[in-house]
C-alpha cells in the first residue's frame, strides 16, 4: 500500500516528471497530476463513508487494470477515485490518494487482509495490544507476535514477554491449523 504525497522525488532528491508517484506510476498504474490540501477545519467525504483530512490528490490517470476503490463523494473531486487497487503478479499494489484518518486506514486494512489471507486484524483477541505478521512459504506459514506495550500479553497459542517477540510455525493448509515450533526474543526500546 503506497500513501498520498509518495514518489514525490528520486533518490537524489529531483522532483519525478510526469506526474506521481514517479517510478510506482508503472506498478500502481494511476498517475497523480494534482495535489489538493486541506484546510484544518475541511475534510473530502469518501463514497465509503470514510472522510479524508489534511490532503486529498486528483488522480488523472488510471490503468484499465486499475480497480477504484473507493471515490471522493462531493467537492471538487466528486467522482473521482481516492483509493485504487492492481492486482501485480502474485501480489497487489493500492493506491491511497488521500489522509483518511485511524479509522478510514483501518477499514481499508481490513478489506485488504481479506483479499490476500491474512490473520483477522486481532485473531488472539489481545484488543489490539499485539502486531502480527505472517510470512508464508510452500509448506508453512510463519506468524510473528510482537508485543509493544511495557505489559506482557498473554494469548491461548503463547505468552509474549513485554517488549517480547513470539514466532509460531505453522502447517500450511487451514486458517487453525496448530502450532509446530516456536521462538521467542525481546526487543530493545
Amino acid at each position: 500500500m503506497t500513501t498520498y504525497f509518495s514518489g514525490i522525488v528520486d533518490e537524489h532528491d529531483r522532483v519525478w516528471l510526469g506526474g506521481y508517484p514517479g517510478a510506482l506510476r508503472d506498478v500502481l498504474g494511476v498517475t497523480v497530476e494534482e495535489f489538493v490540501p486541506l484546510l484544518p477545519e475541511e475534510s473530502s467525504l469518501l463514497t465509503s463513508g470514510a472522510r479524508a483530512a489534511h490532503w486529498s490528490e486528483r488522480i488523472a490517470r488510471v490503468g484499465a487494470d486499475v480497480e477504484v476503490l473507493d471515490t471522493y463523494a462531493a467537492g471538487d473531486l466528486a467522482g473521482m477515485p481516492a483509493v485504487t487497487h492492481r492486482r501485480v503478479g502474485a501480489g497487489s499494489a493500492t493506491y491511497v490518494s488521500a489522509d483518511l484518518g485511524r479509522e478510514g486506514t483501518r477499514a481499508l486494512l481490513e478489506r485488504l487482509a481479506g483479499e490476500i489471507d491474512a490473520l483477522a486484524a486481532d485473531p488472539f483477541a489481545a484488543g489490539g495490544r499485539l502486531e502480527v505478521i505472517v510470512r508464508r512459504d510452500e509448506a508453512i506459514r510463519h506468524v510473528f507476535l510482537v508485543n509493544r506495550t511495557d505489559e506482557e500479553v498473554v494469548i491461548d497459542v503463547a505468552r509474549v514477554a513485554p517488549r517480547g517477540v513470539e514466532v509460531l510455525t505453522l502447517h500450511a493448509g487451514p486458517a487453525d491449523a496448530a502450532a509446530v515450533g516456536a521462538g521467542h526474543g525481546r526487543m530493545d526500546a
